[in-house]
């Protein structure tokens, strides 16, 4: 198993992951959002030998309406 930082090549693919494999569009459309207004501050991903994606671990750090630091981790 490899563990590394995301990579633009793998965006397609992630999206792709949370919604057939874990059938959670919900959280794909939330990270895709996440990547698009710059949110996430880590985001590894874990392949097998092949490529192919066994895990993914999204960071992100953000403020509440209340000014309030939050800090999110998805997983899978």
């Amino acid at each position: 198993m490899l563990i590394r930082s995301e990579a633009p090549a793998d965006l397609v693919r992630l999206d792709q992951w949370w919604r057939d494999t874990l059938a959670n569009p919900q959280q794909a459309d939330q990270l895709q959002q996440w990547r698009e207004q710059g949110l996430i501050t880590l985001s590894l991903v874990a392949t097998d030998d092949m490529g192919s994606t066994l895990g993914h671990i999204a960071v992100v750090d953000a403020q509440s309406e209340d000014n309030a630091q939050l800090i999110a981790v998805w997983f899978s």
